[in-house]
């Protein structure tokens, strides 16, 4: 049988021993930014995710795409000017 004292301590060890991580995020269209920063993370030995993000909704893009696609077809409805507000 373990000894209680014993599983305290190593739970005391497992608390001291836990690192905490902490997220950076950095927005830049820059490319010679963005090597810098991947450089000095290299240098450093630090870690890193790069995501790249689209700032539209992939759901929008689509539609808009369908609805250009739509009037390259020709399908359309065109409407007098005069006849907008009836």
């Amino acid at each position: 049988m373990t000894h209680p004292f014993r599983v305290y301590k190593l739970y005391l060890r497992l608390i001291k021993a836990k690192k905490s991580m902490t997220t950076l995020t950095i927005n830049t269209e820059d490319k010679e930014v963005l090597k810098a920063v991947k450089a000095l993370l290299k240098g450093f030995k630090v870690s890193y995710e790069e995501k790249t993000e689209d700032p539209y909704n992939s759901e929008f893009i689509a539609k808009i795409e369908k609805s250009r696609q739509d009037v390259r077809d020709g399908n359309t409805v065109k409407v007098d000017l005069d006849d907008i507000w009836k």
